[in-house]
C-alpha cells in the first residue's frame, strides 16, 4: 500500500514501480559485491595481486569514460554519468575491504614507512630549539621513547636538517596554535625536508589575554611501521586541481573517520604561482583506518600522507 493514498492512482503507480526498482538496484548491487569479495579471494593468493589490484581500480575512477546505451534520451545521460561518478568511491571501497579482509592487515597497501638505518647516537635523539615550551613538550614525548636524549639548536631549520640529515631521529616543532590556528611557516618546513609528524601534545602558555594551547609535533623523516595502530589523527596534503577532494572525504565518511579541519593554501616552496593544495586534518576512534589508508596508497597517489599520530594530552 502506498504511504500517499492522497494523492491519488497514478501517483501510488509510480510509487510502487520506484520501490520495486529500488529493490532491483539492491539485489543487482548484492550481486556486485559478491563478485568483488569471489575476485579477492581469488586475487590475493595471485603474485601480481597489486598490478592486477591497480589495474582495477583504475577501471573503476570516478573520472572513466562513462557511455550510457543509444536509447537512453540526451537529457538523462548526463545525469547517469553523474550517479556511477558517485559511485566509484563506494564500489572501490567495497573491493578494497574485500581484498583486505583476505590479506590480513594490509600493511602493504599503506602509505610508505620505513625502518630508517640510525646510527646509536641518532636513535631516540631530539632535536628541538630550547625554551620552557619545547622543553614542557621535550618532556612529554620522553614517555614514548626508550632512551631519549635532547639536542638543542637555534633555529627550526636546524632542526629539520639535522632530522633529514639522520643525525637526530626526531625533531620539535609546533603546528596548531590555539588562537591563530595552523602554523603554516612550520608546515612549509615539514614539506621541504619531506618530514613527518609522528606524535603531538598540547602545552599551555599563559598569555595577556588568559591560557592559550600550542600543539607540538614530534617529526621523523618517516613514519614508523605500525604507527597506524595508535594514531587518532591523520594529516593528509591534496593538489588542490585535481578535483579528488570529494572522493577523499566520502571515503573517509564512509570508514568512520571525519574531518575537524580543512585549508587550502599556497602550494609548498617552489611550486609556481597558482599552485594550491588542501591541507587536511581528520581523527578517528574506531574507524577502519587501513581500509581508509589502502585507499588513500591506490586510489589517491598524489595525496601525501603528513602524518599519523596521537596527542598525548587527548
Amino acid at each position: 500500500m502506498s504511504r500517499y493514498p492522497e494523492l491519488g492512482d497514478a501517483f501510488c503507480a509510480i510509487h510502487v514501480n520506484l520501490d520495486r526498482l529500488d529493490r532491483s538496484a539492491e539485489r543487482l548491487l548484492e550481486c556486485q559485491l559478491a563478485h568483488w569479495e569471489e575476485w579477492a579471494e581469488t586475487a590475493v593468493h595471485s603474485g601480481e595481486a597489486r598490478d592486477v589490484l591497480l589495474q582495477l581500480l583504475d577501471s573503476l575512477h570516478p573520472d572513466r569514460e562513462i557511455s550510457p546505451s543509444p536509447d537512453i534520451p540526451p537529457e538523462n545521460r548526463e545525469a547517469i554519468r553523474n550517479f556511477y561518478r558517485h559511485q566509484a568511491t563506494p564500489v572501490r571501497l567495497a573491493l578494497l575491504r574485500a581484498v583486505l579482509e583476505h590479506r590480513g592487515d594490509g600493511s602493504d597497501l599503506e602509505p610508505a614507512t620505513d625502518t630508517l638505518e640510525l646510527s646509536e647516537r641518532a636513535a631516540d635523539q631530539i632535536a628541538y630549539v630550547k625554551n620552557a615550551f619545547s622543553d614542557n613538550a621535550y618532556l612529554q614525548f620522553c614517555t614514548e621513547l626508550n632512551h631519549p636524549r635532547a639536542a638543542n639548536f637555534d633555529s627550526f631549520s636546524d632542526v629539520c636538517e639535522e632530522v633529514y640529515n639522520g643525525i637526530c631521529e626526531f625533531g620539535i616543532l609546533p603546528i596548531l596554535h590555539e588562537r591563530d590556528g595552523k602554523l603554516f611557516r612550520f608546515y612549509s618546513l615539514l614539506e621541504k625536508y619531506e618530514l613527518r609528524i609522528v606524535c603531538a601534545c598540547d602545552v599551555p602558555c599563559v598569555e595577556q589575554n588568559g591560557i592559550t594551547v600550542t600543539r607540538y609535533a614530534l617529526i621523523r623523516k618517516a613514519l614508523p611501521p605500525n604507527n597506524s595502530h595508535s594514531a587518532t589523527h591523520i594529516e593528509l596534503l591534496l593538489p588542490a586541481d585535481g578535483g579528488e577532494l570529494c572522493d577523499l572525504l566520502s571515503a573517509a565518511q564512509s570508514c568512520g573517520i571525519f574531518p575537524i579541519r580543512l585549508d587550502t593554501r599556497a602550494a609548498g616552496e617552489g611550486d609556481i604561482e597558482g599552485d594550491m593544495t588542501h591541507q587536511i586534518t581528520l581523527r578517528h576512534r574506531g574507524g577502519n583506518l587501513p581500509l581508509f589508508l589502502a585507499f588513500l596508497s591506490l586510489c589517491l597517489p598524489d595525496c601525501t600522507v603528513l602524518g599519523l599520530y596521537r596527542v598525548l594530552t587527548e
